[in-house]
């Protein structure tokens, strides 16, 4: 018996807690956005790559060219972790030893700095500051995305889940919309569906950069998605009011009002979902529930091909022992300004 319990709780810390990737492990805590991929060869996530310049400031968004250039198609896995304000960065790679030397030379060339370990890691950064929180975390001096066992864990599922995950610090956001903002926890199902507008090839439809959906258990975006949605657009396209001061001075004032986005019903496939076009920014806004889940997204025709396969979509995560010790879980660790995701490629 005591062997079995023994070997129960080895199968528990296994399944949960021991991180299957290989630099969440240096990724500083305070990294706005970290993403890791290990696609198969002749999958493409460019999307990933596309993301990653719109996310990064000025010449930051430039220097990633490089690396994804000549540093992806030689790596069996990648991460990138932007750091805040978004003008930093840290990217990993596992490539074979044998082209080690000819990878140096080039990044030396680049000025960029780099850490090459045994076994084909290779971390680089693009600024001296970013250098510096990487030598914090090997040195033991500052706290890592792995320390919190909240987001280890909820990693760790996206990991099993699909080949690429991604963690954002506070929100979401894709163009001028931070379509949710929510503290989360590890026993929600995240998964985030995306790819690139019109297609992979870089084909125009006039719609968002990213076609996106996020499927999620979280309770607060089933009930909120909506207003979460609406309060953001009212930030993004504040109305604009002339007023008069007592001088008789004229100014514009800027006002953040809800009440100019109003979500319609429509029924897709047999369902009825939620609806909001916004010309202004060439996106339309798309929620749908079921008993447990909400999925947002902005693609009409995305969400068809969502809710025709929902019937045969399984649950990859299910019931599962974690549920018999939630309370106990629950009490043990704290929730985390964040989510993380399991990503899904549209095709």
């Amino acid at each position: 018996m005591p062997v079995c319990f023994a070997g129960l709780i080895f199968g528990l810390y296994k399944y949960f807690l021991v991180s299957h990737d290989v630099f969440f492990d240096d990724a500083p805590a305070e990294s706005a956005i970290y993403w890791h991929s290990s696609f198969p060869e002749g999958v493409d996530d460019l999307w990933l790559q596309t993301f990653s310049k719109k996310l990064l400031a000025g010449q930051a968004a430039k220097e990633t060219d490089f690396l994804f250039k000549e540093v992806g198609p030689i790596s069996s896995e990648i991460s990138l972790a932007v750091l805040s304000g978004y003008e930093d960065f840290i990217f990993w790679g596992k490539i074979d030893v044998g082209k080690a030397e000819e990878l140096k030379r080039k990044l030396e060339t680049e000025k960029f700095n780099y850490i090459f370990e045994d076994g084909g890691k290779i971390t680089i950064t693009n600024t001296r500051f970013a250098l510096n929180e990487v030598l914090a975390v090997l040195g033991g001096k500052s706290e890592t995305l792995a320390d919190n066992k909240v987001r280890l864990i909820a990693w760790n599922r996206a990991n099993r889940r699909l080949s690429a995950q991604i963690y954002f610090k506070d929100n979401f956001k894709f163009e001028d919309l931070n379509a949710i903002n929510w503290r989360s926890d590890f026993w929600e199902k995240n998964i985030l569906s995306v790819g690139l507008g019109g297609s992979f090839s870089g084909e125009s439809r006039g719609l968002s950069d990213f076609l996106w959906f996020i499927r999620t258990d979280n309770r607060d975006l089933y009930k909120n998605a909506e207003n979460l949605i609406k309060n953001n657009l009212a930030v993004a396209l504040p109305e604009k009011k002339e007023r008069i001061l007592p001088d008789k001075t004229v100014v514009q004032e800027i006002i953040a009002n809800p009440a100019l986005f109003s979500f319609s019903k429509q029924t897709l496939v047999g369902r009825e979902i939620d609806y909001l076009s916004v010309p202004e920014l060439k996106q339309d806004f798309l929620i749908a529930y079921d008993a447990n889940n909400v999925v947002v997204g902005n693609s009409s025709q995305k969400m068809v091909d969502y809710l025709v396969a929902l019937p045969s979509r399984p649950d990859y995560y299910g019931k599962n022992l974690v549920e018999l010790f939630s309370d106990w879980l629950k009490w043990m660790t704290a929730d985390f300004g964040g989510v993380v995701f399991g990503v899904d490629l549209i095709k």
